[in-house]
């Protein structure tokens, strides 16, 4: 795979150094989930550092954000409380069944451009969507003081310079890097998201904006796409924070690596000698930024921002792989079985460097990780793999949060995907983090996260 030029995974770094940095940071590290199910990765990270700070997606689509799932309600281990159809209504049929069994059997997939924003179910008669974010934002306060935010809030903020950026792609020509999708509400009241097909720049101030289904979406001056933008962002914005209905929307919305880049650029403009910078990713991020289509397209995005002076020479973004945050426990017992599991394995890479290197330098590089566990996982040794297992299932009888968690996006197996606890029953909860949990790397601790989830590849948690 080719390596994205301002990327660079934290899979070789020990966790203890990469936070004495980040805690001393002038603008927090942002670790990008999605508004819905958290799983408990996202909160044993926040509890290593105060400096990190949740900032949610906001623009999930129905059906296929099988990570967080908005429009479930999921319990324990992936079972589902509430699920809410395509038009937010009510399934009852659907609680108690594990969430990999609802998403490979959901059969509205031409609703997989319905925007969950767009849907008001209630749940315990509050919104959903507002649910789901007031959890995250009493989860973040509770465990490292931190404000969780979401990205048409975090827009809203730097919206001067936004605008600025905007401005400067429209001349450039190349608003195509800003922007790939178009959202509006269709005439039966669905919010949906539609790919953007073609922009052509009629003169000096004047663009349109077609679909790729040629429907023409937008027609105007570039001041006029600005206002729009931002206008319909903070409608999105009060949906979140209030639960605010609206009329209609129509707006352009950023690509996935604009996104990724929106923190680095708004810490640049506060501290314009910093060259390194860090983001927090989760199950998958660390792994797509080596996928090569992701690659060309991050790279002209970013040098047009370089030219332009919106990001600094040289820049370097350090992407921190940091699912393996769900090692914590909520009891002095299971913490002490946490340590003896630590232990055993930061002893066998000890006899055992070359091996763990080639490994986690291949998860480094790699964007399908699957081939790389398999592999490791016959290479391993047997008894090791065995102890860490046994460890693994003692804890799960021990402490509230569960081991594995486990992703990988249309993973054929329909029990890979493991849940673990629901979010919301960690609130008032205590997190402790294993003492020699920051003696790892980062890949060290992905590599053994994936190797418990290979042990339990056929069960369901």
């Amino acid at each position: 795979m080719t390596s994205i030029t301002c990327f660079k995974t934290c899979m070789h770094d020990n966790i203890a150094n990469t936070l004495d940095i980040i805690d001393q940071l002038k603008s927090p590290v942002v670790r990008s989930c999605h508004i819905g199910n958290n799983t408990s990765n996202n909160w044993g990270l926040l509890t290593l550092s105060p400096n990190i700070q949740l900032v949610q997606y906001d623009h999930t689509t129905y059906g296929l954000d099988e990570n967080c799932a908005p429009w479930l309600v999921l319990g324990d281990n992936g079972l589902i409380i509430k699920c809410y159809d395509h038009k937010g209504i009510e399934k009852p049929e659907q609680c108690g069944v594990h969430i990999n069994t609802h998403i490979k059997n959901i059969c509205e997939k031409k609703y997989n451009q319905h925007l969950n924003y767009g849907l008001f179910p209630q749940f315990n008669e509050v919104d959903l969507i507002n649910y789901h974010y007031n959890t995250a934002a009493k989860l973040s306060n509770q465990i490292n003081r931190s404000s969780a935010s979401f990205d048409s809030r975090e827009i809203l903020n730097i919206k001067e310079l936004l605008t600025n950026i905007f401005r400067t792609f429209f001349n450039l020509k190349r608003l195509d890097l800003i922007f790939d999708r178009w959202v509006l509400k269709s005439k039966k009241g669905y919010v949906v998201m539609l790919k953007i097909g073609t922009i052509n720049y009629l003169s000096d101030n004047t663009l349109e904006i077609y679909t790729n289904t040629k429907l023409q979406v937008f027609l105007g001056s570039i001041e006029k796409l600005i206002e729009q933008f931002f206008s319909n962002i903070k409608i999105v914005h009060d949906r979140i924070i209030y639960a605010k209905h609206f009329q209609s929307v129509s707006y352009p919305w950023v690509t996935l690596k604009f996104s990724y880049l929106i923190p680095t650029i708004k810490e640049f403009t506060l501290d314009s000698v910093q060259k390194d910078y860090w983001h927090a990713g989760g199950s998958a991020s660390q792994y797509y930024i080596n996928n090569n289509i992701f690659v060309k397209e991050m790279n002209n995005l970013v040098s047009a921002l370089i030219i332009n002076k919106f990001l600094p020479k040289n820049v370097y973004i350090n992407l921190i792989p940091s699912f393996c945050c769900q090692l914590f426990a909520t009891n002095l017992v299971s913490l002490q079985i946490l340590e003896d599991m630590i232990s055993i394995w930061i002893s066998y890479k000890k006899t055992n460097k070359i091996l763990f290197n080639n490994i986690i330098s291949s998860l480094a590089a790699t964007d399908h990780p699957l081939n790389t566990i398999k592999l490791a996982f016959k290479n391993l040794d047997n008894k090791v793999i065995s102890q860490l297992k046994c460890l693994m299932l003692n804890f799960n009888v021990n402490d509230i949060n569960k081991l594995p968690i486990a992703h990988i996006t249309n993973y054929p197996s329909n029990s890979y995907n493991k849940y673990g606890i629901a979010q919301h029953n960690l609130l008032d909860e205590t997190i402790l983090i294993p003492s020699n949990f920051k003696h790892l790397s980062w890949g060290e601790g992905e590599l053994l996260i994936k190797i418990l989830a290979e042990t339990v590849i056929s069960e369901y948690h």
